[in-house]
């Protein structure tokens, strides 16, 4: 305001002053977001996924609620393409394998096979307690946020997401995705 020549010529509101506060995780900050995921994960993210995060974000700020939707569930996808590619690799048992290695072909494209056989695998699994705790919740939620705008077979829905839901499912994310780099790290360590 050009009439007000004194300090501050900002003010911030009581929820800025809040996040602030308390150093929140806020999607109103892209690089701030995309910093704490890596730091969260604690290692490098794949390019794939930060690039359909970077482009949620946005489209998120710019008020294109299911358009942020479709990148987190792009995002999302590729998580459990690289979850399912160590786990593959991490199997020991040659039979067993091939056997899912079937399973994920056969599933081809529809993302909804291939987590069902995933999931199926990793809930069967003996895994440290850390690992183990909630996995089902966590696998869940992260399949939720790539179904939420689209079909069995991937294909977008066009279902319509208010802003609740999009923020929501951003700040769900980083948790799902730290899930996810432990059990690629574990699977990357330990053959099952």
């Amino acid at each position: 305001n050009s009439l007000n020549t004194n300090l501050p010529f900002i003010h911030l509101t009581e929820y800025g002053v809040r996040c602030l506060e308390e150093d929140a995780l806020l999607l109103h900050d892209p690089d701030g977001y995309l910093k704490r995921l890596q730091q969260r994960v604690g290692q490098p993210l794949d390019e794939v996924i930060l690039t359909y995060i970077r482009e949620s974000l946005l489209t998120f700020l710019a008020g294109h609620y299911l358009a942020a939707t479709v990148m987190l569930g792009v995002a999302s996808g590729r998580c459990l393409d690289l979850l399912t590619h160590a786990y593959l690799n991490a199997i020991s048992d040659k039979g067993r394998k091939e056997a899912f290695e079937k399973k994920v072909i056969q599933a081809g494209r529809s993302i909804k096979l291939r987590f069902d056989a995933l999931q199926s695998e990793l809930l069967a699994l003996t895994l440290p307690v850390k690992l183990k705790d909630a996995l089902d919740i966590q696998l869940t939620g992260i399949f939720t946020l790539i179904r939420y705008s689209r079909n069995d077979a991937g294909h977008p829905i066009g279902r319509m997401v208010d802003r609740d839901a999009a923020h929501g499912n951003l700040l769900a994310f980083p948790g799902y995705c730290q899930r996810i780099y432990e059990l690629i790290d574990h699977f990357q360590s330990n053959s099952v």
